[in-house]
């Protein structure tokens, strides 16, 4: 009935007409068309599609063999020589040219003489000094006289028979004795203990019948005058002189021959 009123019709142009019927036929088939048929329209349009990317391939193919190859220049292989080095090579000892140098004459190197070593001087030890005590002016006239009375005074026994020893001096224990005379002053290898020296001093006290006291304690007995510094703090020191055998001078009276006591002894 449409197609009837589009032929009468005059209002619309043989284009318009063409084109419409065209449309319509497509429409008719599309909606007219079994499955198969539209099946068979999209493996057509995949199977176009694939031989499209297959010509694409083959012309990459193409360009790239038909670009030109390099030229690879093959090298000859390399030939390992082998070198015998069984052959030793002897190489012209160098020529040193010798110098001759002038001799020196030795020299000779004086000895000398090693200088004489000199000998320590040790010090001289100190010597004892025990202060004088004197008599009264009315007895200064008196003066002791040596008898032949003997004391045993134990290790100083040798010193008071030596002739040559005049006097013996003890600085106080562990000290070696000191001994004076006409061959001068030399030092003794005869040490007293402290209980040594207080038993010379006790026996002088025994002979002359005079108590020991401390400070300085003087007395005579036979040919031996004994003088000492008595003391329990510092140590007990002694010196003994030898009395001189010599004739009274004239207008002195001599002296009695009984052990004599010097004047009380000073306390310190």
């Amino acid at each position: 009935m449409i197609l009837i009123e589009l032929k009468n019709s005059k209002e619309f142009s043989e284009n318009f007409k063409t084109a419409f019927l065209l449309e319509f036929t497509r429409e008719l088939i599309k909606n007219s068309a079994t499955k198969e048929i539209v099946e068979l329209e999209k493996t057509l349009k995949e199977e176009q599609k694939k031989e499209a990317v297959t010509e694409k391939k083959t012309q990459k193919k193409e360009i790239i063999k038909n670009k030109p190859k390099k030229i690879e220049k093959k090298l000859p292989p390399l030939t390992k020589k082998k070198i015998n080095i069984s052959k030793k090579i002897t190489l012209p000892a160098p020529i040193i040219p010798t110098i001759h140098k002038p001799q020196a004459p030795p020299i000779k190197i004086p000895k000398f003489k090693p200088l004489p070593t000199t000998p320590k001087i040790r010090p001289p030890q100190p010597r004892l000094k025990i202060p004088e005590t004197r008599f009264p002016p009315r007895l200064q006239y008196l003066q002791p006289i040596p008898t032949n009375f003997e004391l045993n005074l134990g290790k100083i026994n040798p010193l008071i028979k030596d002739p040559l020893v005049e006097t013996i001096e003890c600085s106080g224990q562990g000290q070696n004795l000191v001994v004076t005379g006409k061959m001068g002053t030399k030092k003794t290898k005869i040490i007293l203990t402290k209980e040594e020296i207080q038993n010379i001093i006790q026996r002088f006290s025994t002979a002359t019948k005079i108590p020991v006291s401390e400070g300085i304690y003087k007395v005579v007995r036979g040919k031996l005058i004994l003088s000492s510094i008595v003391s329990e703090i510092v140590g007990s020191k002694f010196i003994i002189k030898k009395i001189r055998f010599s004739q009274p001078q004239r207008g002195v009276l001599p002296s009695p021959r009984f052990p004599m006591p010097y004047p009380a002894p000073r306390r310190f």
